[in-house]
């Protein structure tokens, strides 16, 4: 077994993440152009891997072999990355910092925040100090240091209750890896790439075998070239775009949807078991349709949850309810392995084989309990009600759980939970149940598990995939990947910051600065109020189509199971009609159509010729996103966005 986890390539793993979770903040909220950290395809680390195996690691590997990186290290960086990957963006800092300075800044005598809000925020989960605030959001005036002090506490406190959540996350795929990889065989899409790109034939070759074949570099031209015209337009408008698909709407207002290509969706789904790929797209038209009936009859169980559209509640819980189902029977499915597992964390049970996990078994239960207990102390001293915790946390679980196994199998460069775990425990507990503090801390709490277009566990799970095929010694990968969030965290928590206070969140507009903020304080004061006519308990309308999503499910997997020829996979009905999904079905169909094609005319081995031609093209259209990021901020232009955003 390769070590893989060095000195040096924890040096060069830790700069790399710092640079880009640095740099991401800077290319969302200054450049203003594409996201490359935001989604679980982790553009952002494939475009820096890139970069390091094509420069740094060619120029010392023709300096001799053992001066290069070896496959090994090369996957230690890359798992850095794409943990690091799932923090500074979407998937935590930016959304965090813009929530708890905005609660306080953007109060108003209008919207009451100070009066229904505020009251319920400790003065150690947001900054206080209004001037500090006012200077992050408009910017600060020339010659006044930063107020560092106004964040410190805060920071710190988000900063030990995010890291816990990370642990849990690791301790559950450490506890699933053997399950999924081994006895479920999923396929991990997003670890082949990479994986590609760390071997080479030999010791002294210079570049990756995947660089000599001539399919790839044509795959890697098409987004290329497509991606730089279009990049080139912004600076000349008098020439055409290239426009790379188009809205249809068959019923207006009712019917509509999106048709666009996008090649790293196309690259990642040809990867990808063509029974998953059938299920994602027909499962997206059936939502769809299923939203348009209702609204033409004027049928609904509620308004529209926040990051559940463009579905509605009728579409959303039932997709929950599938997610539900899934987790579930998945682990029912694995009992063996999970007998197992508690065999050798408690009894050290000699037949059951640890040694190429993250963490010992009885490391990994031993970290969750003590993880999930932190999670649940922290959120109540917050406060929320322990029983309140509890029950949000289980609904994350089930969220993170599913949505990372079936990214795993599905490949999917985009998607995002069907229902968030705060408007899940709403409707359960309802506005009289929960209080208005358990309210206000759900809405908190959507900072880090509302908009999850990426998380750390699915970056652990391709990680641990990594390091198993490449051979590199688990436990120590476990270590990097602490240092990976460590870094990400203070390096995105301090370009944040500097951001902020060097240009004014208000001026440099966005998601996190101006729209996450209103959005979520709108959304903690209406579900304050309990509905009129109803007791404000229970949304039993919500959870009757989580129980129809519940069923659906399972008697999509009893008949996966039963019958062999079984022509469709259930993870489309858990993935539901969320943004994400919405954009990237129609890339999901072509990569379909096209595979089924080639299995047909070929087989196999024509697959086998072709796939290189897909791996290049997912890694140009993310190899060409990064660099026109740095080309518009050498230039100083903005907006040339090529990932969805």
């Amino acid at each position: 077994m390769e070590r893989g986890v060095t000195l040096r390539a924890l040096v060069v793993g830790a700069l790399l993440c710092a640079a880009l979770t640095a740099g991401e903040p800077f290319g969302v909220l200054v450049v203003h152009g594409s996201p490359m950290c935001a989604d679980f395809s982790t553009g952002g680390a494939i475009f820096v891997f890139f970069v390091l195996i094509f420069g740094l690691n060619g120029l010392l590997r023709r300096l001799g072999p053992r001066v290069g990186f070896s496959t090994g290290e090369l996957i230690t960086v890359y798992v850095m990355l794409v943990l690091a990957s799932a923090i500074p963006s979407w998937g935590y800092t930016m959304n965090m910092m813009g929530l708890i300075g905005g609660l306080r800044y953007f109060a108003s005598p209008e919207n009451r925040w100070s009066e229904l809000i505020l009251p319920h925020v400790k003065a150690w989960v947001a900054p206080t100090d209004d001037l500090a605030l006012r200077h992050f959001f408009q910017g600060l005036p020339p010659g006044e240091a930063l107020p560092w002090r106004a964040w410190v506490l805060p920071l710190a406190w988000w900063s030990s209750f995010i890291l816990a959540v990370y642990l849990v996350m690791i301790c559950v795929v450490t506890l699933l890896r053997r399950q999924w990889v081994e006895h479920e065989r999923l396929t991990f899409p997003l670890a082949q790439l990479p994986q590609e790109l760390a071997t080479t034939e030999t010791p002294s070759a210079p570049w990756p075998a995947l660089f000599r074949w001539r399919l790839m570099w044509v795959g890697f031209a098409v987004p290329a070239l497509i991606f730089s015209y279009n990049g080139i337009q912004k600076y000349a408008p008098s020439l055409p775009v290239f426009e790379l698909g188009t809205w249809l709407h068959i019923i207006p207002g009712v019917l509509y949807s999106t048709f666009y290509v996008r090649f790293e969706v196309i690259g990642l789904s040809y990867l990808v078991n063509t029974d998953v790929l059938l299920s994602l797209w027909v499962f997206a038209w059936y939502f769809m349709i299923e939203k348009a009936v209702f609204l033409r009859m004027g049928f609904s169980v509620g308004a529209q949850e926040l990051y559940s559209d463009p579905g509605m509640p009728t579409e959303a819980y039932q997709a929950y309810g599938a997610v539900a189902a899934y987790v579930l029977i998945g682990l029912w499915v694995a009992r063996k392995h999970l007998r197992g597992v508690f065999r050798k964390a408690l009894f050290r049970a000699p037949d059951v084989d640890d040694s190429r996990e993250l963490l010992s078994y009885r490391g990994a239960l031993v970290g969750l309990v003590f993880g999930l207990a932190y999670v649940v102390a922290w959120m109540s001293r917050s406060g929320m009600a322990v029983g309140h915790a509890c029950l949000f946390v289980a609904g994350a679980l089930i969220a993170f759980l599913g949505l990372t196994k079936i990214i795993c199998e599905a490949g999917l460069a985009y998607a995002r939970t069907p229902v968030t775990p705060s408007a899940l425990t709403h409707s359960i507990l309802g506005p009289a149940g929960l209080g208005p503090a358990s309210v206000v801390n759900l809405g908190l709490a959507l900072c880090w598990s509302g908009d999850t277009r990426t998380i750390v566990m699915t970056s652990a799970a391709t990680g641990a995939k990594l390091g198993d095929t490449g051979g590199v010694q688990q436990r120590r990968l476990f270590g990097a990947m602490l240092l990976a969030l460590v870094v990400g965290l203070l390096s995105s928590m301090a370009a944040v910051l500097l951001i902020g206070y060097a240009h004014g969140g208000m001026n440099l507009g966005g998601w996190q600065f101006v729209g996450m903020t209103p959005c979520t304080g709108t959304w903690i004061t209406q579900h304050m109020e309990i509905a009129e006519g109803t007791s404000g308990g229970t949304s039993w309308g919500k959870m009757g189509f989580m129980g129809i999503g519940g069923a659906l499910m399972s008697g999509l997997m009893m008949c996966r199971y039963r019958f062999p020829w079984w022509p469709i996979h259930p993870a489309g009905l858990a993935v539901g009609l969320t943004h994400p999904t919405f954009h990237v079905w129609f890339s999901i169909f072509i990569a379909w159509l096209i595979k089924v094609i080639v299995l047909k005319m070929g087989g196999i081995s024509l697959y086998r010729r072709t796939r290189p031609f897909f791996l290049g093209m997912i890694l140009g259209a993310f190899t060409t996103a990064g660099v026109w990021l740095i080309i518009d901020w050498l230039v100083g232009r903005q907006g040339s966005v090529f990932t969805l955003g």
